[in-house]
């Protein structure tokens, strides 16, 4: 039976180092605190073809996955890391102009009304600067999230774009589920569950 989602949590991001015809690398996921909202826009395009004074084909395409992902706020290691920019040891962040964002996957779960979670991996993309807003404190207490921005397309190894999983998902049993709450984030993009029919 299908479930409602109800919850977001466990964001993480990991950088892309390799992706070329002999494979995708990533280095070890971060897990980023406090996500309340993550919004993916697949920009899905359809086209029919008409004949015959009617339409007799319909094409689907996927486009670019827009990421529109808001967080507490994100730390000033992250802010450097997702955005390519500079940070001493001092803890200052330099953005300069001439940054180049890395390419990275972005992975999180969310829970569904029965309790169990559905896994996400979106493959490759890029981030651009977030925009910001600061308010004065008032009468009433008025937080003031941050938002980023990023695309995402397919991998060049296998054209993969998008991964989800269900932990109800009835071709896996408990202790192989107990295994992916381990690895899924841990072990990135590219943890493959065990299947208990192969």
């Amino acid at each position: 039976m299908s479930r409602p989602r109800v919850g977001v949590d466990k964001l993480h991001y990991a950088k892309l180092t390799q992706d070329d015809s002999s494979g995708a690398e990533y280095d070890s996921a971060v897990s980023v605190e406090n996500v309340t909202n993550i919004s993916l826009n697949f920009n899905t395009e359809f086209s029919t073809f008409f004949a015959d004074d009617g339409p007799r084909e319909s094409y689907t395409q996927m486009g670019e996955v827009e990421a529109a992902i808001t967080v507490a706020d994100l730390t000033g290691e992250q802010y450097a890391e997702l955005l390519g920019a500079d940070q001493d040891d001092d803890g200052i962040v330099d953005l300069k102009t001439t940054d180049s964002p890395p390419e990275v996957a972005i992975g999180f779960r969310s829970r569904k009304s029965n309790g169990e979670y559905r896994y996400v991996w979106l493959m490759k993309g890029t981030f651009g600067v977030p925009d910001s807003e600061y308010q004065t404190q008032e009468g009433s207490i008025n937080f003031q999230p941050q938002t980023i921005n990023g695309r995402f397309v397919a991998r060049t190894y296998d054209n993969k774009v998008f991964r989800r999983l269900d932990s109800d998902d009835e071709s896996y049993d408990e202790d192989d589920w107990n295994k992916l709450e381990d690895d899924w984030f841990d072990e990135g993009p590219d943890v493959e569950p065990t299947d208990k029919n192969s």
